[in-house]
Parts: structure tokens; C-alpha cells; sequence
């Protein structure tokens, strides 16, 4: 396929573009500090994308990088407020040598960064109220995550700042965006392996060791063609507003618990104490209007039909004290109340083109993706 500048955001997961020079002294110093990349591996760029691609053939289960934890940055010395979170506490350490250190090993870890005027291009961190109420006339779920991951992150900046207010603001905006979309959990970023791009259905999650991280090849990977890794299994509003990017070619799946919030009064409370033996929940209090979700990864809807464990979970979430209906009907009727408000929040469908913003084109391909596993989940229950 190939895509064009006006597709970038949409397909692409908008790898830095450095040049070949800078990517094999960039490759030299990460090499020289323990990290291994399979020999048969080059970094090209295919239609406009940047991405790893094997020169020879790679056998499912090699492993395709490996870093080591002793490379990785460590939080140092520093004392930091009661109550900071991991993230911030690594965006801090990596802002502030990225400001001090001149040593080679820690500039590595930004060398790839996506630039922040490439950010502004098509980060929704950026996103004006009129960008918003465009997104809004498509969907209002969308246009609230991306209105609350901008709360969320100006937070973040901000508590950042409150102990250390020394930090280039442009270095930190920076260095949280591509933190926000590369670190690998709490481990933050582990240079290199953020190169490979994803695909839930051709990559693999990382691997984390004691002693290294690394990321094994998923599948058979072929001469000429790409290696993938894995962010998980995630929303596919995840994709377009934590990493900037749609891939229609990926399978997409809806994740109930980012979809649902739950406030936490005294029906939430009994919601929450009756149900979180069985699946994960989390409190937020971000907007100053306490609120639960479900964090369990296990809750799923993609075109080819629910998870067990949604379908189990629609089952308990619908059930009520002295239930006399069948399972197999409480489970149908929950999930398909669950479809009802989906569809009624996705208004794609009476828009026969794109009239979105361009740093927000891509949830034009999103909602109709949406829309699509919506259809396929009725077809699936009325079957």
C-alpha cells in the first residue's frame, strides 16, 4: 500500500526518521552497552514508514533484541515527593539528562524521539476546543478520552515541574509525549526495541527479565518483510490517541473497561465490591469526580466476537439477586445494551466523508472500525 504524507497519522506509528548515518552511531553505542539485534534485521522505510525488516529469514521464537536492564536509566539519587508516580518520576530523570548529561549512552535513549514539531502535527495532546467539538460531532466518548488523556498529561507536566522547575518546558512537553507512547511499563524506555512497530496479530509482547528485556519474533518472519512487536492487547481508541496512529490492517478490538466508567457512590461502591473479586478494577479521581473502572485486559470485543471472560463478565454484571433467566440470556441482553450505547455514541455512519480536523483524520478510520466490530458483534448474537 502505499501511503501518503496526508496518510502518515493514519497508518503509521511515526517513528522518528532519523537518517542512516545517525541511526548507526546511535546503533554502535547501544551495541557497545549490551544491547543485541538479530543480524538479519535492517531498519528501512517502506512507502513513507519506518519500521525493522529482516534481510534473511527468522524463525518464530528468536529472539529479534535484547537489552539489558544494566543499560537501562535508573532513577539515581533523587528524592522525590511523596506520591509520584513511576512515570513521572522516569520522564523526570530522562528530561533532566537529556538537559545535563553529554554521555553517549544517555542521549541514546531520546535519539529517536519524535521531534516535538512532528508532534504537534499529529498528537492530540494538541488538540484545540474547536478540533474537539469537530471530534465531537463523530463521537463524544472519543472527544472526552482525548479531552481527559490532555488532563492527564498536563498533570503529569505539571507535577514534574512543581520539584524541578529547572526543566526546558519544550525538553519535558517532549520528552512525556514519546515517554507517554514508548515506555515499556514501568520500566520506561529501552532504546531500539521502540523501533519495532505493532501488530497485535504478527509481534509479541516484551519479555521482562531479571537481568534484560527483550522481544522474541511472534510468527515466521520472511526475507523483505516486516518484524512487529506487540503493545498489547488494547482499545483502538488506545492506538489513535496514546500512539498517534490507526493500522487498518491490524486486528482492532473495544476494551469495555476503557469505554465504561463507573462513579463511585453507593450503587458504584456495591458494583465494585461485587465484581472486583473476579476482575481487576481502578479508581481515578483525575477530574475531581471519583469514578471506577474495570483494568481488566481479559474484557474484549473484537470482529470475530467477544472473549470468554467478557462474555462471563456481561453474564456476572447483568445478573441480579434470585436471577431465574438463563445465563446464556442474561449475557446476550447485557452485551447487547452495552452495542446499543456504543452505536448510539458513534455518529460515522451519517458522514459519507472525512470532516475532521487533519491532526485528527484518523479517527475518521477508527469510528468506522468501531462501527464495524459493533455490526459484527450483533450479527454474532442474533446468530
Amino acid at each position: 500500500m502505499l501511503i501518503t504524507v496526508l496518510d502518515f497519522q493514519i497508518f503509521s506509528d511515526g517513528k522518528n526518521n532519523m537518517n542512516s548515518d545517525g541511526y548507526s552511531e546511535f546503533k554502535k553505542t547501544l551495541e557497545a552497552n549490551g544491547l543485541t539485534l538479530h543480524p538479519a534485521l535492517e531498519r528501512k522505510n517502506v512507502g513513507g514508514v519506518w519500521g525493522m525488516y529482516a534481510t534473511a529469514p527468522i524463525a518464530c521464537g528468536t529472539v529479534l533484541a535484547r537489552c539489558p536492564r544494566s543499560a537501562l536509566i535508573t532513577l539515581g539519587d533523587t528524592v522525590y515527593p511523596e506520591g509520584t508516580s513511576v512515570s513521572a518520576k522516569n520522564i523526570h530523570r530522562l528530561t533532566r539528562l537529556r538537559q545535563t548529561s553529554a554521555e553517549p549512552l544517555h542521549q541514546c535513549f531520546s535519539q529517536m524521539f519524535e521531534p516535538l514539531e512532528q508532534l504537534r502535527d499529529y498528537s492530540t495532546y494538541f488538540c484545540d476546543e474547536a478540533e474537539l467539538r469537530a471530534l465531537w460531532e463523530l463521537s463524544p466518548a472519543s472527544a472526552d478520552l482525548v479531552g481527559y488523556d490532555q488532563v492527564r498529561k498536563r498533570a503529569l507536566v505539571n507535577a514534574i515541574r512543581s520539584f524541578d522547575s529547572e526543566l526546558d518546558e519544550n525538553l519535558l512537553l517532549e520528552t512525556m509525549l514519546n515517554y507517554t507512547s514508548r515506555a515499556v511499563g514501568d520500566v520506561g524506555i529501552v532504546p531500539m526495541l521502540d523501533l519495532f512497530n505493532h501488530s497485535d496479530t504478527h509481534g509479541r509482547m516484551f519479555i521482562i527479565g531479571e537481568d534484560r528485556i527483550e522481544v522474541q519474533a511472534h510468527v515466521d518472519i520472511a526475507a523483505g518483510e516486516q518484524a512487529f512487536i506487540s503493545y498489547g492487547r488494547l482499545d483502538v481508541l488506545d492506538h489513535a490517541v496514546s500512539y498517534n496512529y490507526f493500522d487498518p490492517s491490524n486486528e482492532s478490538f473495544l476494551r469495555f473497561g476503557r469505554r465504561e466508567t463507573f462513579p463511585l457512590n453507593d450503587v458504584g461502591r456495591q458494583l465494585q465490591n461485587r465484581l472486583s473479586q473476579h476482575y481487576k478494577t481502578k479508581e481515578d479521581d483525575l477530574l475531581k469526580r471519583p469514578l471506577f473502572y474495570f483494568a481488566d485486559d481479559r474484557l474484549l470485543l473484537s470482529a470475530k466476537g467477544p472473549t470468554q471472560a467478557l462474555m462471563q463478565f456481561f453474564i456476572d454484571f447483568g445478573m441480579r439477586a434470585n436471577e431465574n433467566r438463563p445465563p446464556q440470556q442474561i449475557m446476550a441482553e447485557t452485551m447487547m445494551a452495552w452495542l446499543d450505547a456504543l452505536s448510539k455514541n458513534n455518529h460515522v455512519g451519517k458522514h459519507k466523508s472525512n470532516p475532521l480536523p487533519k491532526r485528527l483524520e484518523r479517527f475518521y478510520a477508527v469510528l468506522q472500525r468501531e462501527q464495524e466490530i459493533v455490526n459484527a458483534a450483533r450479527r454474532w448474537l442474533t446468530s
